[in-house]
């Protein structure tokens, strides 16, 4: 069967690329032809240029200098995604509606945030299945996400028509199921992120070898706030441990921020870590799932809703924290947790083989 993803794949971003990529491998497992399709809708590929001049445009003009010198760093992370991208993923390179329609017997959509009108602007047409003529091609929702899931009336209204022309629906935040149920008749089931759909060993064998020689910390955020920043200085600081960081050009003392990794070097800096700080949901589900000692710091309840889901799943609630909170490693027991994993994982893979197989 020839299956396409419709997902966020060109986001420069280490979630949106893994739990793609993941989903693409996890996909193929089960003996199918997969490809995704490589629909960039126009907001990504203006979020995510290395030079953009309207940006520089609303700086004072030390940040303009500062970005100015920062360009070659930025350049070199562009570079770094686009690479992995073309040489990891399968690019079904004609993505308009008519060439998805004849050529794909199914669409899988998600994970990511494809719901998420903060990013979209409105529901894409794209992300809910409008190339879908008739019964082809079979359309699967696989554990999208919407950030908040409080509409109006009308878009409530608007969200059930969308959801109507799915043959199979499963999100990935409980939350998210109990909004979406009522507004349509199919069942809605509740599955992981991709990144969970592959072993430890998967993830293991998918990083880089490089270790550092030095014991370190790993900060990684999402969007970079300074007081994060600073709250992971402290912390190396008192475990006297360097401190290693993905966030943003910011470099001091004992702090280390890479701004090129790829996504393989992202996997290895949290699998060599002494142990992980994240604000971050894939951060989490990462760490989760290389058994990585992590904290989760909660900055904002709808950024954190998402990491949240998962860790009460999990039972990690030890492993939350506010910044104003005293920091302790949680004691993580890793069998239990790898159980759990395991047959959550397996529902999961169940949801696509029945969804596929049906």
């Amino acid at each position: 069967m020839k299956i396409g993803i419709l997902t966020f794949h060109r986001a420069h971003n280490y979630g949106a690329f893994l739990q793609c990529y993941a989903l693409q491998e996890a996909i193929k497992s089960l003996g199918h032809e997969v490809f995704v399709i490589d629909y960039i809708p126009k907001w990504m590929s203006t979020r995510y240029k290395w030079f953009n001049i309207k940006y520089f445009i609303r700086l004072n003009i030390l940040g303009s200098i500062k970005s100015i010198f920062d360009l070659p760093n930025r350049k070199r992370r562009y570079n770094s995604f686009n690479n992995t991208q073309e040489k990891n993923l399968n690019l079904f390179k004609t993505p308009n509606f008519e060439a998805i329609n004849s050529f794909f017997d199914c669409v899988i959509i998600g994970s990511d945030q494809v719901w998420n009108k903060t990013y979209t602007g409105c529901y894409n047409s794209y992300y809910f299945g409008q190339f879908k003529i008739g019964s082809r091609p079979k359309l699967i929702a696989y554990a999208p996400s919407m950030e908040s899931i409080e509409m109006s009336e009308i878009e409530q209204k608007e969200m059930s028509s969308l959801l109507n022309k799915f043959d199979f629906i499963s999100v990935r935040e409980e939350n998210m199921l109990n909004a979406l149920q009522p507004l349509t008749s199919n069942h809605i089931s509740s599955v992981l992120d991709p990144t969970f759909l592959n072993s430890k060993k998967f993830w293991e064998d998918y990083a880089e070898i490089n270790k550092s020689s030095q014991p370190y910390i790993f900060l990684y955020q999402a969007s970079f706030k300074r007081n994060v920043i600073d709250y992971a200085i402290k912390i190396a600081k008192e475990k006297n441990l360097k401190l290693i960081t993905l966030s943003s050009g910011y470099s001091k003392g004992n702090v280390n921020n890479i701004w090129d990794a790829s996504p393989k070097t992202f996997i290895s800096l949290i699998k060599n870590s002494e142990f992980v700080l994240t604000t971050s949901f894939h951060g989490t589900a990462l760490s989760i799932i290389l058994n990585k000692t992590f904290v989760t710091l909660s900055v904002s309840e709808v950024a954190n809703s998402r990491a949240s889901n998962i860790l009460d799943l999990l039972g990690l609630q030890q492993c939350k924290k506010t910044l104003q909170q005293e920091f302790n490693i949680p004691n993580i027991n890793w069998m239990n947790i790898n159980d759990k994993i395991e047959q959550l994982s397996e529902k999961s893979l169940n949801f696509l083989r029945n969804s596929l197989e049906v």
